[in-house]
């Protein structure tokens, strides 16, 4: 599928709605779309289908891309092999081996095209979950497209390597430096640059939120940056209004943890967003954190806990 500028993608509203975690506004537009060339009909349907595993709709994306001929719709399918298994607490390691190892022979065989970014993107994800980020690059760097390059950003990120991010930033910029995945690459290269740049991403997400109809990433990425400033209160006004628009977002959770203890809120309610959050996403790396600490009080304390003697 080519890239197209923004100016000319019929389907630019569409992506947009995907890239900021408007998932059902993406597919309520894609629904609507009227497109009649082969490629774009299948350019609709991956952003379709992406949002509907954004919803985790995984049962339907399944059902729907069965009998499916296309290479790009295919490969949703094993992410969300992939996501389904990862769910709940008791997570079958064995089966998520297995669908990485898929991802890596599809890799090994030669057959993906190099047009073929939604394959690239999907591996990626996967290999990220697994944080396996130097695999998520490989795959990313066999493309120049600019959801490819926007994820390298994220990936080296990860890796806190914010002067590699920072390149390819540069090259998103010259490609197209007022599209939304550039300026969410820019956002979030600052967020790990901290200092000033976090004042800068803050604007950045604002400037993405005032713009996109208040979408839940610009607004958690706002609340992220208001929340590395410092600025607790200002951060919670707008938590709330995330929180109506998506009450389990992990990210909207963790903050609001953050934010009720530097603005002295009660136990009860810091503990009603833990739990919310471990009940939620259990596989979650902070719920998982919290969890570890839990048991290693739990044990320290056995430690010490008084003798009862007869």
């Amino acid at each position: 599928m080519a890239q197209r500028e923004s100016g000319t993608d019929p389907l630019f509203e569409i992506k947009n709605m995907y890239y900021l975690g408007e998932f059902q506004r993406c597919v309520n537009d894609a629904q609507k779309a009227k497109v009649t060339t082969p490629d774009l009909q299948l350019e609709r349907d991956v952003y379709m289908y992406r949002a509907y595993i954004g919803l985790e709709k995984y049962k339907l994306v399944l059902d729907e891309l069965r009998s499916t001929a296309s290479q790009e719709l295919k490969s949703l399918s094993l992410l969300v092999e992939y996501l389904q298994i990862s769910q709940g607490s008791n997570v079958d390691e064995n089966k998520k081996a297995t669908v990485v190892k898929k991802v890596d022979d599809k890799l090994n065989s030669g057959e993906v095209a190099s047009s073929n970014y939604v394959f690239f993107v999907t591996a990626a994800t996967i290999y990220c979950y697994e944080e396996n980020y130097e695999a998520a690059l490989r795959v990313l760097h066999q493309s120049d497209h600019l959801e490819c390059l926007a994820y390298s950003v994220f990936a080296y990120c990860k890796m806190e390597r914010p002067d590699q991010a920072g390149k390819v930033v540069k090259r998103m910029q010259e490609t197209d430096e007022d599209a939304t995945l550039t300026q969410l690459a820019e956002a979030t290269l600052n967020m790990q640059l901290n200092g000033k740049h976090v004042q800068e991403a803050y604007h950045i997400f604002h400037d993405l939120f005032d713009k996109y109809a208040h979408s839940t990433i610009a607004l958690n990425g706002m609340v992220t940056a208001l929340v590395n400033m410092g600025r607790y209160e200002e951060a919670e006004s707008f938590l709330q209004e995330a929180l109506q628009k998506d009450s389990n977002n992990p990210n909207i959770l963790i903050n609001l943890v953050i934010c009720s203890r530097h603005t002295d809120k009660s136990e009860d309610v810091i503990n009603r967003y833990v739990n919310q959050l471990r009940d939620s996403h259990p596989n979650h790396p902070v719920s998982q954190l919290w969890a570890n600490k839990e048991r290693e009080f739990d044990r320290v304390s056995k430690q010490y806990a008084p003798e009862v003697t007869a």
